[in-house]
């Protein structure tokens, strides 16, 4: 379990490095922004295939931050202990419900 949350970890890392709109607020519908981290691992498996140099770089170095510049707004500070929380709790959440996927296609 540890290390499937290690390598979801790992993905998660590099798309937001190689994509830089992964960091930012997104202004579109709910419909839009759900099917936009697919068509971006879409995206990086096309790239990897047709020109696997350019996944060469460190990956796990320090993600680039945006401008300010951005549009949209995330929330006025950091997040409160109730907040990090239920956070928490939703990434257990999708975890376990992952792991049972992974489970069940593999039983």
């Amino acid at each position: 379990h540890s290390s499937l949350c290690n390598a979801i970890k790992h993905i998660f890392r590099v798309m937001k490095h190689q994509w830089c709109i992964l960091q930012i607020p997104l202004e579109y519908s709910m419909e839009v922004q759900v099917v936009i981290p697919m068509a971006l691992c879409a995206l990086h498996n096309f790239i990897h295939e047709e020109d696997p140099e350019v996944f060469y770089e460190d990956y796990d170095a320090k993600i680039p931050e945006i401008g300010n510049d951005t549009r949209g707004k995330l929330s006025d500070g950091p997040p409160n202990v109730a907040e990090k929380r239920r956070a928490d709790a939703r990434h257990d959440q999708i975890a376990a419900e992952m792991w049972a996927d992974y489970l069940a296609q593999n039983a």
